[in-house]
């Protein structure tokens, strides 16, 4: 059915450009209809798609790397923010521990140690470093404790050059003593 419509348009069409006054010849009709059947007739799907055979896997050749790039940003930024979540974890059982009124108060020993075991609870134990300031201080004073570690990227510093060395991260916690 549609092969018969694209016949009767080639056909008006054709004797559109015949009309005797167009001042087209016999030789020129044949030849336009060649050129019309080959060239100006309504392009099958497949053909409407022929001359882009190879496009998308060149698109996608193209965006592959940046994909790979934004993908591993996300994970390694993620892995940071896990691991800066953890140290703030870390800081806050610390204060929470030393701010306690007990007899005897809280050494900063017992403080370091309640911040390490979050830590190796995480598996962050490495080489964080735990300070402590205002430990056994007078109820309504500041008791700090401060909590960092280095981080290094693994896949990022090899592709964006700021981040080449290991970033400190660093948690702070301040609270009142009881």
């Amino acid at each position: 059915m549609k092969r018969d419509a694209s016949k009767d348009r080639e056909a008006s069409f054709v004797k559109r450009i015949s009309s005797p006054d167009s001042g087209a010849s016999l030789f020129d009709e044949r030849r336009f209809t060649r050129y019309e059947r080959r060239v100006m007739r309504e392009p099958s799907r497949h053909e409407a798609r022929g001359h882009e055979h190879g496009t998308a896997a060149v698109e996608f050749a193209l965006l592959l790397p940046l994909l790979v790039l934004l993908l591993f940003g996300i994970v390694e930024f993620g892995l940071a923010l896990y691991r800066h979540q953890v140290l703030a974890t870390a800081s806050r059982e610390g204060a929470r521990a030393g701010i306690r009124q007990t007899v005897p108060s809280p050494t900063v020993a017992e403080i370091e140690r309640v911040a390490r075991n979050v830590l190796t609870q995480a598996g962050v134990a490495g080489a964080a470093v735990v300070a402590v300031t205002g430990a056994g201080g007078a109820s309504g004073t500041d008791l700090t404790v401060t909590v960092e570690t280095p981080y290094r990227f693994f896949v990022l510093p090899n592709t964006v050059p700021g981040l080449s060395g290991p970033v400190i991260l660093r948690s702070r916690t301040v609270m009142k003593h009881e």
